[in-house]
């Protein structure tokens, strides 16, 4: 009966601390600021102060397997030596973004 009631505590508080961290780190759900992040990638400068700025061509797919809310690839192009710079910033939950298996 005793061991019973302890693994039926210890099993409690597993799921007790699972749903809690799942809460804190938004993991069932979407978080506004994460919405907001994605949307302001839109207003991302497409001239720094000489250097011009392109998009690039990305796959859809590769982000979205990796986790990726939203991104924004640019090439800022100097007109004057036509040094090149290219730029990807990425949106999205710590955890899929930052630390991912190599096949991801």
């Amino acid at each position: 009966m005793r061991e019973t009631l302890l693994t039926g505590a210890v099993v409690l508080i597993l799921v007790i601390s699972g749903l809690v961290s799942g809460s804190w780190t938004n993991r069932w759900e979407k978080s506004q600021a994460l919405e907001e992040a994605v949307a302001s990638l839109q207003h991302m400068p497409r001239q720094l102060g000489d250097w011009r700025g392109e998009e690039r061509e990305t796959d859809d797919r590769q982000f979205a397997r990796a986790g990726v809310d939203g991104y924004k690839a640019m090439t800022y192009v100097d007109p004057f030596d036509r040094s090149s710079v290219s730029t990807l910033l990425l949106v999205g939950r710590p955890g899929p973004v930052s630390v991912h298996t190599p096949d991801v």
